[in-house]
Formats: C-alpha cells, structure tokens, sequence
C-alpha cells in the first residue's frame, strides 16, 4: 500500500486516528502519560491537550516522565514553561538519603600505639591455596593498618592458637612492644584453647 507523504498533515491524523479520548476524564496517572501541547515544529500533531494549570504540578510531571531528571534540566527544555523553584518528589528524596551502617565511634578510643588493639577473623577461601589450605586467618593492627595473614588446613581452635602464638612472636618482635587488645567478630574458632590466651 502506498501512502501520499504530501496529503498527510497533522488535522488528518487527529481525525483518523482509531482511539479518542477526553483527557480531563482520565485518571491523574494516566493523564501523566498523555501527551502535552508542544511547540516543537518537528512533532505538531504530538500537541493534544492544553498543560496543567499550575505549573508545580507541570513541573512534577515531567520530571517523573523523564525518569525523575533534575529540575535544572527541565527548565532547559524550551518547550515547557517551568517557574517552579523546586519539586518535591518523595522518590528521589529517598534516593538521595544516606545511613550510616555503625555508630561512629569515639576518636579517643583509637589506637594510638602499634599493637595495642589487634583485630582478627578467620575465613574460609573459595579455592584452597598450593598447600592445600582451606582457610585463613587476618591479623590487623589498629593504629598502622597493617595486615597479616596465615593460612591453615582446618579451622580447629588447636591450630588456630599455634598460628596466634607464632604470629605473636613475630609481631612483637618487629614492633618492640607486646599486643595489648585483640578483637575479634565473637566467631566459635578462637574459643577452647584460644580462650586462655584471650
């Protein structure tokens, strides 16, 4: 079927057009979807309807049609006659909102020596290592961020506390001075044994 680009123009389109409806009817939801009056010479037969009457609610509008976009950029498009100075959209305000995932803690309470609060957790690896190791246990120190880390076969508590003796000869070898706190997640590995070094 050939169609004669020349006789088609916009009053055609609206007259022909298989599905009328009354705008001022249609629920406040779906009148957002409806398309607005434009003054764009590319799409004349796009402009419909008349705007709303307040342009807060316009404003509103058009945000949530393109995708909750910045009212800055919606005062940049000619088409749209927006004086509103700013839109409240509960959606976005809670996008942008942030919590803080722990209670910030007292600056007093940091470490202020080397290892006068260590921080420990064992793990289990996703691949064992060349050793056939299956887990391994971080020691962190507080104050220089300073990290160790030992492998181990099983995560019994008489191997974990092997591996804390030898870390604790090391570490405080190196440091000169001897660990004063040791922290850790709570976890079942550093009880029986570990428990009378800790």
């Amino acid at each position: 079927m050939d169609v004669d680009e020349d006789n088609i123009n916009s009053e055609n389109l609206r007259e022909d057009s298989i599905v009328q409806t009354d705008i001022e009817n249609l629920p406040e939801d779906a009148r957002m979807l409806a398309p607005i009056q434009s003054e764009s010479p590319m799409f004349p037969e796009l402009a419909t309807t008349q705007p709303s009457s307040t342009s807060k609610s316009l404003a509103f509008n058009w945000h949530r049609r393109l995708g909750h976009v910045a009212l800055t950029t919606l005062k940049k498009l000619s088409s749209i006659d927006i004086d509103t100075p700013s839109i409240d959209c509960e959606a976005c305000i809670f996008a942008k909102s942030r919590k803080n995932p722990f209670k910030v803690r007292d600056p007093s309470t940091f470490a202020t020596v080397k290892l006068q609060r260590i921080h420990s957790d064992l793990c289990h690896a996703l691949i064992p290592s060349i050793g056939k190791s299956k887990y391994y246990v971080v020691f962190i120190d507080e104050l220089a961020r300073y990290c160790w880390v030992y492998t181990l076969r099983d995560k019994s508590a008489a191997t974990l506390k092997q591996v804390f003796d030898q870390w604790c000869r090391e570490a405080e070898n190196q440091a000169g001075t001897r660990v004063q706190s040791f922290q850790t997640d709570g976890g079942g590995e550093y009880e029986r044994e570990m428990k009378i070094v800790l």
